[in-house]
C-alpha cells in the first residue's frame, strides 16, 4: 500500500524489520538500538489479526516511538499558541474525533470539513477526505502546521529544553527532539490506534448464529444484498479508496474532493490527467465502521449526527441528484432486514473504555 514500505503482520519484531530494509534506506533514521527495539511487540487486536499493517522502510514501529507519539499527541505545547492538541480534535473518548461538524484551528477559524477518526487510519495510503497527504507522515505535518498553527523547528526547540522530552528522543534516536522525529513518534502512535475485540469480533461465527442471530443475520446482508462490502470491505470494513456518493457536489460552494486534488495536481502538469481528476469529482474516502457509532457527526461535511440516518442515505443510494459510483445502488430492505443490518453494524463499535492520557514531561 504505502511506497517503501514493509508489510508486517499483527505480532512483529522490529529488529528483524531493521535488518531486512536497511540497506533499501540508507538516508533512514533507524533506531539506534536494534536489540532494544527487539524488546517490544505490537499486536493488532482481535478481528484485524490476519491484517498486513504497512510500515515505512525509514519509520518503523517501536515500543519508544510509541511512547514518545503519545505524549505528543495529547501536548498542546505542539500548537502555535500552545491551546490546540492533537486530541482536541481526535479525542480517544469521543471515537478519536471531536463530536463537533466542524472543528476550530489554532487561529479561531473552522474547518469546512468534519474532523474524520483515526481508527485504522494506519491502513490508509492516502490521508484527509479528499487524499491530499500521501502517508500519515505527510499527514502529521500537513496538520500540525496548518491546524496548528505551529513551527515545527520552534516546536522541537522548545521540547528540547525539557528534561523528559529530552530524555526520551536521547533513548529511541540517540539525539535531542526534531521535527522530522516528532512527525515519526506522532505517525508510529497513530498506527497504533486500532479499533477490534469487538462484539462481532467474539462472536460464534456459525451455521447456526448466521440464521438466527441478528448480528449474523445483518453480516450475511452487510455483505449480500444490500451491497455493503463493495466499498466496506471485512475486516477493516473500508477499502481506504475514494468514491462518490453524491455529497460534495450538491454544498455551496461544490466540494470536489478527490477530483478537486487532482485537478490541482493536473493544472501544474502532474499525474493523473485531468479525464481521472473529473471522474473522481465529488470522491470521498470511504471511512471504516469499526467504532461507527463513537465517531460521529458523519460524512465529510458532518451533515448527519444520528449513524443509523447515516445508514438510511447509503441504503437509499447516495444522493440520486448527482454523479455516484456504479457500485453505490438503491436497496430495498423489509423493516427487520434493517433491523438486522443495524444490529451488525452496531456490532462493529465496543463498549466505550476510557482513555488514560499519559503524564507529559
Amino acid at each position: 500500500m504505502v511506497r517503501n514500505s514493509v508489510l508486517l503482520r499483527s505480532a512483529f519484531v522490529a529488529a528483524v524489520a531493521f535488518s531486512a530494509v536497511s540497506t533499501l534506506s540508507r538516508s533512514a533514521e533507524i533506531p539506534v538500538d536494534a536489540k532494544k527495539a527487539a524488546t517490544g511487540e505490537f499486536t493488532l487486536p482481535r478481528g484485524l489479526e490476519d491484517l498486513m499493517l504497512p510500515i515505512p522502510v525509514d519509520n518503523l514501529m517501536t515500543p519508544g516511538k510509541i511512547r514518545i507519539g503519545e505524549m505528543l499527541f495529547f501536548d498542546t505545547r505542539l500548537s502555535k499558541n500552545a491551546g490546540l492538541s492533537c486530541a482536541s480534535c481526535h479525542d480517544p473518548d469521543r471515537g478519536w474525533t471531536d463530536g463537533r461538524r466542524f472543528s476550530p484551528r489554532f487561529d479561531g477559524t473552522l474547518n469546512t470539513r468534519n474532523t474524520p477518526t483515526l481508527l485504522g487510519v494506519g491502513f490508509a495510503e492516502r490521508l484527509s477526505w479528499d487524499g491530499r497527504s500521501d502517508g500519515l507522515e505527510s499527514q502529521v505535518v500537513d496538520a500540525w502546521v496548518k491546524q496548528m498553527g505551529a513551527d515545527p523547528e520552534d516546536v522541537a526547540r522548545k521540547l528540547g529544553a525539557l528534561k523528559g522530552y529530552r530524555a526520551a528522543f536521547k533513548e529511541e534516536f540517540g539525539g535531542a527532539p526534531s521535527a522530522k522525529r516528532i512527525v515519526r513518534s506522532l505517525a508510529t502512535f497513530l498506527r497504533s490506534i486500532q479499533e477490534g475485540d469487538t462484539a462481532w469480533d467474539r462472536s460464534e461465527q456459525n451455521r447456526t448464529f448466521f440464521e438466527t442471530d441478528p448480528i449474523g443475520r445483518g453480516y450475511k446482508l452487510f455483505v449480500g444484498q444490500a451491497r455493503c462490502a463493495r466499498c466496506h470491505l471485512p475486516p477493516l470494513y473500508s477499502d481506504t479508496m475514494f468514491h462518490r456518493i453524491g455529497i460534495g457536489p450538491d454544498q455551496n460552494p461544490p466540494d470536489l474532493g478527490r477530483g478537486g486534488d487532482l485537478l490541482k495536481d493536473a493544472a501544474h502538469g502532474g499525474r493523473p490527467s485531468t479525464t481521472v481528476a473529473e471522474e473522481l469529482i465529488g470522491a470521498f474516502r470511504t471511512p471504516s465502521l469499526r467504532g461507527l457509532l463513537a465517531t460521529g457527526p458523519f460524512f465529510h461535511d458532518g451533515r448527519t449526527t444520528e449513524w443509523r440516518d447515516a445508514v438510511a442515505v447509503m441504503i437509499a443510494g447516495g444522493d440520486p441528484n448527482h454523479p455516484r459510483d456504479q457500485k453505490l445502488e438503491a436497496v430495498r430492505l423489509t423493516a427487520d432486514q434493517k433491523r438486522d443490518l443495524l444490529a451488525f453494524i452496531e456490532s462493529l463499535t465496543p463498549e466505550p473504555r476510557p482513555y488514560r492520557r499519559p503524564a507529559l514531561p
